[in-house]
């Protein structure tokens, strides 16, 4: 299928919209109920696993000496100890040769970058269900417990991750927009399959009755396509809203007949069916007016050779987040990255063994860093690190690689007088810190103007004083808490409250007295 713009023919509508056979799609219009100038925001999630090689990530102030990037606790000397230390660079000074090895990737967009070093995810101290990886996947998006296991130490998020919750704002504050408000990608080889993965998960939605359910990934693109531009959807007719309008007049005619007769349950269903049908027929006229650039449609992966599915899988996948975001089709979207088992030999530079024992697990606390030695440590485990921290510092390159390529798709599409990377941001960030399963010293990358929201071009490094409650903590303290970074990013996107997740933390450590740690109010830092 080329490039072309189209307008939503008569038919194939009534078709789509369930009128006949077919799923229901709307595109969301969100252009539509914005002024030019000013563009709606946009947020992604690109969620990765396995931690980050914090020595490969952190970045120094200039003359520095190598300790500031020892302070932590990773490392064997400070472990256990506050550590007080907390600057600001700015990255749009700052030369390439002074960027991380992780970190490098950014340099070219480094004036619409914003990298934090050393939040904490404090909420999980009050989780007592699943392993640190299922309390990393729960609380990065959430801030709240589990709410029960799924399977072995795998547990169940307790409250709607942050993504739903913007997208259930978004729809409730605009009437135009539709279940495609948010999107879910799992990027990965061509074997994987769509739909809920039951072991690795980030995104939790609320249910019919109040329930959290798992929100369904998708890792086939063309499955993905033919969601936002299902077959026959485009046409050269354009709506006849008066034909459709006395189609949905007579729906709701016999909605009210059909209503007294039926159960509470059905009742329930049709009253569902009903909102959806009102919902079509309050934007019939502005559907006739849209048009929209349609991409190319992607190939199955499942029909090209293995070695080809992955580049061409991201590529499709980072095309149609660029046209939804771009065409008002969503303003969310959530992807999980490659994970340790779909591209670790050739993109991560790994071999023959487990990828989360040998390689993440490798990367604790380094026994003999530049000196510092351990008597307790066996040569084999000292050889480990030395094997493990080059391959998860390549893993953690290659995911800001991917954040900046998609940064750089969205910098390429105008936005009223912008781009569309100066409305849109993205969010990376891990389940994990480190590869010691620690949560005390959190990293994230975010990319993209965001409309103003925050002032980008600068990393910040943020002091590791908070005691930590944290069960799966690497020492006894951590850093600010990430519940306000997830409370900025929803203030941002219109959501007026306060909270994400749970309010405080009560953390006491050996003999310290206890503290009680708010958990409530934005991340001021990023003002």
């Amino acid at each position: 299928m080329k490039n072309s713009k189209h307008r939503f023919d008569r038919r194939t509508f009534l078709k789509a919209c369930g009128l006949g056979a077919g799923a229901f799609f709307l595109p969301s219009l969100a252009r539509g109920d914005s002024n030019a100038l000013q563009p709606p925001r946009r947020i992604i999630f690109m969620m990765s696993e396995l931690g980050w090689n914090p020595f490969e990530f952190r970045m120094k102030p200039p003359g520095a000496p190598d300790e500031v990037l020892l302070r932590s606790a990773y490392h064997p000397s400070y472990k256990n100890q506050p550590d007080p230390l907390t600057w600001e660079l700015d990255l749009k000074r700052t030369p390439r040769e002074d960027f991380s090895y992780a970190l490098e990737p950014l340099y070219d967009l480094r004036e619409h970058a914003l990298v934090l070093d050393g939040l904490g995810m404090l909420s999980i101290g009050l989780d007592g269900l699943g392993d640190a990886h299922a309390k990393g996947w729960n609380h990065a998006l959430s801030g709240y417990p589990a709410d029960g296991f799924i399977t072995g130490q795998r547990a169940m998020g307790g409250r709607p991750s942050l993504d739903m919750q913007i997208a259930k704002h978004l729809r409730a504050q605009n009437p135009n927009l539709t279940d495609l408000t948010a999107l879910h990608f799992y990027i990965n080889h061509a074997w994987w399959g769509g739909g809920v993965d039951t072991f690795h998960h980030f995104f939790y939605d609320e249910g019919p009755s109040g329930e959290i359910v798992k929100v369904p990934t998708e890792s086939n693109p063309k499955a993905v396509f033919d969601k936002l531009f299902p077959g026959g959807m485009f046409g050269g007719e354009s709506l006849d809203s008066v034909a459709e309008s006395k189609i949905l007049e007579e729906l709701e005619a016999g909605y009210s007949e059909m209503r007294p007769n039926l159960s509470t349950r059905d009742k329930q269903k049709l009253d569902l069916h009903r909102r959806t049908v009102s919902d079509i027929k309050n934007r019939i006229d502005a559907l006739r007016n849209l048009e929209c650039t349609v991409p190319a449609e992607p190939t199955n992966p499942r029909d090209l050779p293995d070695s080809d599915a992955f580049e061409q899988n991201l590529e499709a996948f980072f095309e149609m987040t660029t046209v939804a975001l771009s065409c008002g089709l969503t303003r969310v979207v959530s992807m999980q990255l490659p994970n340790s088992s779909g591209v670790r030999s050739s993109f991560y530079g790994a071999g023959d063994y487990d990828f989360h024992e040998w390689y993440s697990h490798g990367t604790n606390p380094p026994k003999r860093w530049r000196g510092v030695e351990n008597a307790n440590v066996t040569e084999e485990e000292h050889n480990k690190f030395l094997d493990a921290s080059p391959v998860i510092a390549n893993k953690n390159r290659f995911h800001v690689e991917l954040a900046a390529r998609l940064a750089r798709k969205l910098q390429q599409v105008p936005d009223g007088e912008g781009t569309l990377l100066d409305s849109t941001l993205i969010v990376l960030m891990d389940e994990i810190s480190h590869g010691s399963h620690g949560h005390d010293q959190w990293p994230v990358v975010m990319l993209g103007g965001f409309g103003g929201a925050f002032r980008t071009g600068r990393y910040i490094r943020f002091p590791r004083t908070n005691p930590s409650p944290s069960f799966n903590s690497s020492g006894s303290y951590a850093g600010v808490p990430h519940n306000h970074l997830l409370v900025s990013i929803a203030q941002a996107m219109g959501m007026p409250i306060n909270d994400m997740g749970v309010q405080s933390v009560y953390a006491r450590r050996g003999g310290y007295a206890g503290q009680n740690i708010s958990l409530t109010g934005p991340l001021q830092q990023l003002y």
